[in-house]
């Protein structure tokens, strides 16, 4: 396996609400990626393209890489907000 991407919104965070809707809403959302190469060019492909994204990214992070014994792959996770 060269390496697996999954992606989940998980928080409405700081909605504005107008005209009985929601006129302004940010989300909070996680990227991780599994893969077994140690130095995973994707990893510099999700950060670029979060340092790039002009659609409305507040701010992001790289929280975490750990190795998974059971899965014998190497995890990385992204935190996002988008509004």
């Amino acid at each position: 396996m060269d390496g697996a991407i999954v992606w989940a919104e998980d928080a409405e965070e700081q909605s504005a609400g107008a005209d009985n809707g929601v006129a302004e809403m940010q989300m909070h959302g996680v990227i991780d990626y599994w893969t077994s190469k140690e130095y995973d060019d994707m990893i510099t492909a999700i950060l670029g393209y979060l340092a790039c994204y002009s659609g409305g990214i507040v701010e992001y992070s790289y929280t975490s890489v750990m190795y998974e014994d059971e899965l014998k792959l190497i995890h990385h996770s992204f935190d996002f907000r988008l509004s």
